[in-house]
């Protein structure tokens, strides 16, 4: 069985073999790599798959209530936030399928749009799940309003029709979605080591990755839109799987589940 930490490094191989089909055209060379590269972030999060250790919930102040036999302890806060993660890059994965065919299809373009739409939206309530700081929250939505406001003001005089709705509704919640990785880092604390940054910097490489394929798609094709987004996509995928490995605690610290 592979281990998922060899995760990173299929996901490297499957980039090179992507970027250099790109660079000399090969459809099928495209149809190859992608989906190679992610599925080497699903790898990456498979530690999210591991049974889930119960959330043993505080016992009851009422003597007389007894636990009911038959009903399963609910998963830990962290085993719901690892599998939201990793329904999220699945999403994703599905993404990037469905977007090789959207250079001769506009459909496929608009189906895609909808599974990154998806995987954003679950990235977004898994960040939700570690403590939001009002303040920090509110700083960042400031934040990524303005960033999104730039965004449209330069995408949307080259968005057909039928593109502006989705668009614009995929920009919104991409920028929450930004928006709630910020706010919800800090509540790994200390003793999860640097998550909180790779939290962020996930989040913040996917949204620029994104104008990357939003140039390829509507303002002008060339081969330095992927040859820069596709790194930082695979980057910020590849960050957010990590989330979901386990920490292990030193003597020192001690681990949040």
């Amino acid at each position: 069985m592979i281990p998922y930490t060899a995760g990173p490094v299929v996901t490297a191989i499957g980039l090179a073999g992507l970027l250099y089909s790109e660079w000399v055209g090969s459809y099928l060379g495209v149809w190859i790599f992608k989906p190679l590269a992610s599925a080497g972030f699903l790898l990456t999060a498979s530690p999210a798959l591991a049974p889930s250790k119960p959330h043993t919930p505080s016992p009851s102040p009422d003597p007389s209530s007894k636990p009911d036999s038959f009903s399963a302890p609910p998963p830990s806060p962290r085993s719901v936030f690892n599998r939201s993660i990793f329904g999220s890059l699945i999403f994703c994965a599905l993404g990037d399928v469905l977007l090789i065919p959207s250079r001769h299809s506009e459909l496929f373009f608009q189906a895609g749009l909808f599974a990154f739409l998806l995987g954003h939206i679950g990235f977004g309530a898994s960040f939700i799940q570690r403590d939001l700081s009002p303040k920090a929250t509110l700083l960042s939505g400031a934040a990524q309003t303005i960033f999104a406001s730039i965004v449209w003001r330069w995408l949307s005089p080259a968005l057909p029709t039928a593109d502006r709705i989705p668009v614009a509704l995929y920009t919104v919640v991409l920028a929450s979605m930004g928006a709630l990785a910020i706010g919800g880092a800090g509540g790994w604390g200390k003793s999860n080591g640097n998550k909180r940054w790779i939290q962020i910097a996930g989040a913040v490489l996917f949204e620029l990755s994104d104008l990357c394929v939003a140039r390829q798609q509507f303002v002008a094709q060339s081969f330095g839109n992927p040859a820069i987004g596709l790194p930082l996509y695979y980057l910020s995928t590849t960050l957010l799987a990590t989330l979901v490995w386990p920490y292990k605690a030193t003597s020192h610290t001690k681990a949040i589940s």
